[in-house]
C-alpha cells in the first residue's frame, strides 16, 4: 500500500491554497465551484478523471 499512498499524497503546491481561500472573492469562488461539483452529472464526469482505476493496485491475499 505504501506506493499507492505515496502517489495519492503527491499534491501540487497550490492545492492547499485553493482549498483554503483567504479573500471574500476566493471564498465565493470556492463555494460556487463546490456547488457545481455537487451536481450529479458533474460528479459522474469528474469521477472519471479524478478517481484511479480500481485495478491500478494489486492487494496481497492474506490467509484468514
Amino acid at each position: 500500500m505504501r506506493p499507492y499512498v505515496a502517489q495519492a499524497q503527491n499534491v501540487p503546491w497550490i492545492a492547499p491554497r485553493l482549498a483554503a481561500p483567504r479573500t471574500r472573492a476566493g471564498i465565493r469562488l470556492l463555494t460556487t465551484l463546490a456547488g457545481v461539483a455537487a451536481r450529479p452529472r458533474v460528479g459522474r464526469i469528474a469521477a472519471r478523471f479524478t478517481n484511479p482505476p480500481s485495478d491500478s493496485i494489486d492487494l496481497p491475499a492474506y490467509a484468514g
